[in-house]
């Protein structure tokens, strides 16, 4: 009975902000940049498709997959049905998964729940995978997480910023 109760303790006990802030720095020493430049065009091809700005940024908080980004607004172009269009984002996504069954494991301890790893996971990218798999391994287990997260949102705040820049710069070209 002791063990059900320690695990459905909350997570942020062991929260760490100093790792949290760690990964913030690492990803702004490079791998944030180096993404968010990668996805400016998608901002681009958002406003060329009729959509605002805003669902250029969106795009990148909810799909965080340039190729799915890319698939989305240049089927909406094609004027393709919304169905086929969820379709080929899905499918597009679904490569991603080999990178959340590489990460999570590293991420989890014996009390950290389920949603919180379904919130890790939806961070996983390339670039996010890539530092993730360089820098876990050497961490402990409970600077793991909040590192992870310091990157993982620091590259997602970025890149939508990135991607909204996108939108507005193809406006003065």
């Amino acid at each position: 009975m002791t063990g059900d109760v320690e695990r459905a303790g909350p997570v942020l006990e062991d929260w760490s902000w100093p790792w949290f802030f760690t990964g913030v720095r690492r990803a702004l020493a490079g791998p944030a940049f180096y993404v968010a430049i990668s996805l400016m065009g998608v901002g681009a091809l958002a406003r060329a498709a009729g959509f605002p700005v805003g669902v250029a940024a969106l795009s990148t908080l909810l799909v965080w997959a340039g190729p799915g980004q890319l698939l989305f607004f240049g089927a909406a172009m094609a004027k393709t049905a919304p169905p086929a269009i969820a379709f080929a984002v899905s499918l597009s996504s679904a490569r991603l998964l080999p990178m959340c069954l590489s990460v999570l494991p590293m991420l989890r301890s014996r009390r950290t729940r389920l949603p919180v790893l379904l919130a890790a996971a939806h961070f996983i990218a390339v670039t996010v995978w890539a530092e993730s798999l360089r820098r876990l391994p050497d961490l402990e287990r409970p600077a793991r997480l909040p590192y992870f997260f310091g990157v993982a949102v620091t590259c997602m705040g970025l890149t939508a910023a990135s991607t909204a820049a996108g939108f507005w710069l193809i406006g003065s070209l």
